[in-house]
C-alpha cells in the first residue's frame, strides 16, 4: 500500500449510527499556515463516503471548504443522501473538535468491468480551409463574434 494510499486511511467507529470513521490527518499533508491540504482532506472524505455507499466508483465530487482542517485526529461522518437505479449520492463531513471543517457530496454508480473499446471510428470531415471564412478580414463579423458590448 502506498504512503498516500495509508494517509487517507480511515477506520470505522462502532457506534449505533453506521457511516462514522476516525481518521488522523497527516502532518506531512500540511499547506501554507500549517492547514491541511485541500486535496487530501477531499479525499479522506471520499475514501470514507466509498466505505459506506454500494456504488465504487465516483462521477462526480464536489467539496466545501468550511474552516481549515488541521494536522490530527478527525471524525468523517457519512450519509447517503440520494438514490436512483444506478447512482448513490452521500456527503462525507469531516468534524474535527465537534466542528465540521470540510463536505465533500459525491455522486457514485458502477461502472462495471472495462470493456473492448472501438478504435476504428475515423475522423469527421472538415471542410477546406479556403472554403472556410476568416473573421479577422472582415471587421463587421468580428462585432457579430464579439457580442453585445
Amino acid at each position: 500500500m502506498s504512503e498516500y494510499a495509508l494517509d487517507q486511511a480511515v477506520r470505522p467507529i462502532a457506534t449505533p449510527e453506521p457511516g462514522r470513521f476516525a481518521v488522523e490527518l497527516d502532518d506531512a499533508w500540511r499547506a501554507l499556515g500549517g492547514v491541511v491540504n485541500g486535496g487530501y482532506s477531499t479525499a479522506v472524505c471520499l475514501r470514507a463516503l466509498l466505505e459506506v455507499v454500494d456504488a465504487p466508483d465516483p462521477l462526480i465530487v464536489s467539496t466545501t471548504f468550511l474552516r481549515s482542517a488541521v494536522p490530527g485526529p478527525a471524525e468523517v461522518v457519512v450519509e447517503e443522501v440520494g438514490r436512483t437505479r444506478r447512482n448513490v449520492t452521500a456527503q462525507a463531513r469531516l468534524v474535527q473538535d465537534g466542528i465540521e471543517v470540510v463536505c465533500t457530496l459525491a455522486t457514485c454508480t458502477n461502472l462495471g468491468e472495462p470493456g473492448p473499446v472501438d478504435a476504428q471510428s475515423t475522423a469527421p470531415r472538415l471542410a477546406d480551409p479556403a472554403d472556410c471564412v476568416d473573421p479577422y478580414a472582415d471587421p463587421h463579423l468580428l462585432d457579430l463574434l464579439a457580442g453585445p458590448r
